[in-house]
């Protein structure tokens, strides 16, 4: 059975590496992912941690290329067909970066990959191949009208899991890397694909329907509260009872209504849109 205090003890580690500079580049950080070389020490690496050996990782694999182009991913991890990419970036680097999905998506669909990892030391993101096997049935559910409204359903350039280390706060790298850990057996990534792509899919439309239905809500009210009638006035001043003690008509609150702000429509819009959902459920 797994440790997980070894994969707590790898990245409390390697944030302190990181914060006094002495892990800044990308073979830096390799010499701690990796079987270990010198300089990391007794201690395990991060594929140690999670449980793997040297018959479970292929480094600086060869993925097949396009003409005379012949590309590499740092770590093909696991047997076919649960084969899964970890691919390293410098610390500093950004891994959303443009380039860097791009790569890793090419990389998993020359190999018929369907997970990879982008990870600097910092952040991990986890993306899926969307024309794996898999996971294909839920990409192909996916309208392009559907991605307009929500971007981060687009899954060859949104993660659909991602970690980051704050300052020492270490939990959210741990609970990512935990996983894709090999305990006592190799991982069924293949599984772990279509799990973590339909809940992310799922949670995305949940929270878009939600933004949608507090949108129209909000738009009400706005109205309501912009243009009331006699009626609704009528109905605060019976609700009221300082209203009601003073003998408020409805015609006197209208003329102070109107000089309250209330909600305005550009905040409906603003504060509510599903273009604004964010990516918190990732993690």
């Amino acid at each position: 059975m797994l440790d997980s205090s070894w994969l707590r003890d790898y990245f409390k580690k390697l944030s302190e590496n990181i914060l006094n500079s002495e892990i800044s580049s990308e073979s830096a950080l390799t010499a701690t992912v990796e079987f270990p070389l010198s300089g990391w020490g007794k201690s395990k690496s991060l594929l140690q941690a999670l449980g793997y050996n040297k018959a479970n990782v292929q480094q600086q694999f060869a993925v097949k290329g396009i003409g005379t182009a012949k590309p590499r991913v740092d770590f093909l991890i696991g047997d076919k067909p649960n084969h899964w990419m970890l691919e390293l970036k410098k610390p500093s680097d950004i891994c959303e970066r443009p380039k860097y999905v791009e790569q890793l998506q090419s990389y998993m669909v020359q190999e018929n990959i369907a997970m990879g990892i982008l990870f600097n030391g910092r952040q991990a993101l986890a993306y899926v191949n969307p024309e794996h096997s898999c996971i294909i049935n839920i990409c192909n559910n996916i309208k392009e009208e559907e991605i307009s409204v929500i971007p981060d359903l687009n899954l060859k350039l949104c993660p659909i899991r991602k970690a980051n280390i704050i300052s020492s706060d270490i939990k959210e790298m741990v609970t990512f890397f935990r996983q894709f850990r090999y305990d006592e057996k190799l991982l069924d990534i293949q599984a772990l694909a279509f799990n973590l792509t339909d809940q992310y899919v799922r949670k995305l439309r949940q929270d878009a329907k939600l933004a949608i239905r507090n949108n129209a809500i909000r738009t009400a009210l706005n109205e309501i509260f912009n243009n009331p009638d006699e009626l609704i006035l009528d109905a605060i001043i019976k609700a009221s009872k300082s209203l009601s003690d003073i003998k408020t008509k409805p015609n006197e609150l209208l003329n102070i209504w109107k000089n309250i702000s209330f909600i305005t429509e550009s905040e409906t819009n603003k504060n509510n849109s599903p273009n604004n959902i964010g990516s918190n459920h990732l993690k």
